[in-house]
């Protein structure tokens, strides 16, 4: 064994494997999320927290990019977050992949 690797403790080997596991084993959208947004421009708080998050965001043209987002959801769903905030919002979500789309109903029905 590389004499580097004989120093690392054996608790922290366990800890990064149990990070490692448990993130990747639970995506964005099954993890269990809080989220508050006061005050704030919704495509660019959306698009700033979907880009921390590591998903794609797309809002449609339709939408009004600056609209003024007051919105909490506490321990939810990622998928459940966005889809609390299209109804606040009077919009449609609908997920394509690793993008979330929020936009007219219509239009996220036919995604």
């Amino acid at each position: 064994m590389p004499e580097a690797m004989s120093r690392i403790p054996i608790p922290l080997v366990a800890l990064l494997f149990v990070v490692f596991a448990t993130s990747s084993a639970r995506s964005y959208w099954d993890r269990p999320v809080d989220v508050r947004f006061s005050g704030s421009e919704l495509r660019d708080t959306i698009g700033q927290y979907a880009k921390l998050q590591g998903i794609g965001f797309l809002l449609d043209r339709r939408i009004d990019p600056g609209t003024r987002l007051e919105f909490m959801a506490r321990d939810v769903s990622g998928t459940e977050m966005f889809r609390l905030l299209a109804k606040k919002l009077d919009l449609g979500f609908c997920r394509v992949g690793e993008i979330a789309y929020l936009g007219p109903k219509e239009a996220a029905a036919k995604l």
